[in-house]
């Protein structure tokens, strides 16, 4: 499978949570859009850890506020404990999060 396929077949509220992902690390909508195309895009972004922490705060905001991105990434629609969304941003962040390190952006190749 292609990475293009796996983007195509990504829930669009996941689809949403990247996005915003790719936007902290100060991705350009163009440059998004080609990103699905490269492999192991998740090693060539890096956050430090404030933005890796204000990103987990803003999902978890959004998916207790959003019933739709909530029903699309838990497959419920009721409210959700701290606990729970706690939990959430755990499973993304593993799955999909940026590595953590001293600056936000792209990660260069040391020489």
């Amino acid at each position: 499978m292609t990475n293009v396929e796996k983007f195509k077949d990504l829930p669009d509220g996941l689809k949403v949570v990247i996005g915003e992902m790719m936007r902290v690390v100060g991705m350009t909508p163009r440059q998004i859009e080609k990103f699905r195309f490269v492999d192991r895009w998740y090693q060539q972004y890096a956050w430090t850890e404030a933005d890796h922490d204000k990103f987990g705060k803003w999902l978890c905001e959004r998916v207790r506020t959003d019933r739709e991105l909530r029903q699309q990434l838990c497959r419920r629609s009721g409210r959700m404990d701290k606990h729970s969304l706690d939990r959430l941003w755990s499973e993304v962040d593993l799955m999909w999060g940026w590595k953590v390190g001293e600056k936000t952006g792209k990660v260069r190749k040391k020489d």
